[in-house]
């Protein structure tokens, strides 16, 4: 099911929405003087490549001879990737990438954006493999401030109708579920739980209004910042987004929220 709901998301991703685009040039300041003439090649692996849009942006502004490698779960992701840059491709998602790569390979690990499906600790551990030492994590993610913010909304909706309540619990159980780390600290906790250390961050808050259900469904499950909602084993995507978009009709509106990323370069000691 989450395969399904990842090619669904291939159909209309696009890497040129704000919060994308903040976040790749956030990638490049990030990364950009650390890799220019830093090794020769510079082997980059990209842990959920969707578009290619990052690697792109390395490649068209840093000065390095790059290797790129991209995995992805969704085929139509790695056919547009493979469109942007050269690049090998692995069809896997992160959680499985040591049945196809060889231990220490890569000089750098790119995660952006997966960790909504796939945990911490196992992006933490395919990534210290991955990793020759001295070799550099960049981890980009939103955090549950994100949803914290939501919350007065679902408060608003246990308060409604039966099928108010039902949504609003369904909301709950997401946000209880979900795999996103809360906030930075917590990443950080983690990552240095594996050997990592935090050699730099970058945080992006990005002021959000939706006046309609329809605003609230292009972002959260179009744009895909939310359809991880829609990974469930029992329920057909298609039902999904039909349910998903009743739902959005019952919040009251507008919806004023702030999404908080957190954008790290995290190494693997020498």
């Amino acid at each position: 099911m989450v395969q399904k709901v990842h090619e669904h998301i291939a159909q209309t991703y696009d890497s040129g929405d704000r919060i994308l685009d903040a976040k790749n040039k956030a990638t490049l300041d990030l990364l950009g003087d650390r890799l220019a003439g830093w090794r020769d090649p510079v082997r980059v692996i990209d842990m959920g490549v969707g578009d290619g849009a990052v690697l792109a942006q390395l490649f068209n502004n840093v000065d390095a001879n790059f290797r790129f490698t991209g995995a992805d779960l969704s085929r139509n992701m790695l056919a547009r990737a493979a469109d942007t840059v050269p690049l090998t491709t692995i069809h896997t998602d992160s959680a499985h990438l040591d049945a196809h790569t060889a231990p220490e390979a890569y000089d750098v690990a790119l995660a952006h954006f997966i960790l909504a499906y796939v945990d911490l600790d196992t992006v933490l551990r395919q990534a210290w493999r991955l990793l020759s030492p001295g070799g550099l994590l960049s981890l980009s993610t939103s955090t549950n401030e994100t949803a914290r913010n939501a919350r007065p909304y679902v408060e608003r909706l246990k308060k409604g109708n039966p099928w108010e309540r039902l949504v609003a619990r369904r909301a709950e159980h997401s946000m209880a579920d979900t795999t996103t780390p809360d906030d930075h600290a917590a990443i950080v906790r983690t990552a240095e739980g594996y050997g990592f250390r935090e050699l730099d961050r970058r945080r992006q808050e990005t002021p959000l209004t939706f006046n309609n259900a329809d605003d609230l469904f292009t972002f959260t499950i179009t744009k895909g910042w939310g359809a991880n909602i829609l990974a469930y084993r029992w329920l057909p995507v298609r039902l999904g987004l039909f349910l998903a978009h009743k739902a959005m009709h019952l919040v009251p509106y507008p919806v004023e929220t702030t999404h908080v990323v957190e954008n790290l370069v995290l190494e693997k000691p020498a």
